[in-house]
């Protein structure tokens, strides 16, 4: 794009389509999902010049070295897709998502993994965030219900900060069924119940361990709560405060597996 020259904005931004396209906002997802998947990307929307920062300029050149030439589009109509495009709008096919069997495979028994299990959360941010989290302490994957669940849309594809593309997601038609597939697997299954006596952070989690996330007003659905071997908590220190959002408790419970695992190598 040269120096003031400005193409045509698109008429509309584009919008996702479940089964067809995502839009991915954001310098750190656009960035990862041109790197994981360039195949799949299909058009780049930029608003703002090559010259308005090397970060700006360096993922331009990348996404030209894939053959993809980004066009030209007023930040008004990338507002219209979240607050947090930075910029960018990437359009591509959705990633692909493997079933549980190819997920539970990559890491035999007897193996440690730490797969998070989402019972129907219902913001997108809290959704990506917990992705994100699971990528960053190492889960082997994120199980997710079909139906009845926050999208993984644009909004959870940039609170995931690139994560989403690191992290395999597996979309449960069932998570019941899916949990009870992990534990025929070797995985215990750990609830995360606020009213739980059990303080996480004093836990020994098994090696291989489910963790079980409910949504953030209705908590835990009554079947995965009955099919939990033991359900964890978080001791809060102020009688003003009972429990911690979804996405805040999701992150500390793994970083609890992760120490618990780090100390459990380092015995003779």
């Amino acid at each position: 794009m040269s120096p003031g020259h400005r193409e045509k904005a698109p008429k509309r931004p584009p919008r996702d389509k479940a089964g067809d396209t995502v839009t991915i906002l954001g310098f750190n997802p656009v960035r990862a999902a041109l790197t994981a998947r360039p195949q799949d990307c299909l058009t780049l929307y930029v608003s703002g010049s090559r010259r308005s920062s090397p970060r700006l300029a360096a993922l331009l050149d990348l996404a030209e070295g894939l053959g993809l030439r980004p066009v030209p589009a007023a930040r008004e109509t990338l507002d219209r897709l979240g607050p947090h495009h930075q910029g960018l709008a990437l359009v591509a096919r959705p990633k692909g998502e493997p079933g549980l069997g190819e997920l539970l495979a990559s890491r035999p028994e007897p193996q440690g993994a730490l797969v998070l299990v989402l019972d129907h959360l219902e913001d997108p941010h809290n959704f990506g965030a917990l992705i994100r989290s699971a990528a960053a302490f190492g889960a082997l994957g994120v199980v997710y219900p079909k139906d009845r669940s926050a999208p993984l849309n644009a909004a959870a594809l940039a609170a995931s900060a690139g994560a989403a593309e690191a992290i395999p997601l597996v979309r449960a038609v069932n998570t019941v069924r899916a949990v009870e597939e992990m534990k025929r697997r070797g995985f215990w299954a750990v609830a995360a119940d606020p009213a739980s006596g059990r303080d996480a952070l004093a836990f020994d989690f098994p090696d291989r361990t489910a963790l079980i996330l409910g949504s953030e007003g209705r908590g835990l659905s009554r079947g995965l709560l009955a099919l939990a071997d033991m359900s964890v908590g978080l001791a809060m220190e102020s009688p003003l405060i009972d429990s911690l959002n979804v996405s805040n408790a999701g992150a500390i419970l793994m970083h609890a597996y992760r120490a618990g695992q780090a100390k459990k190598r380092q015995r003779p």
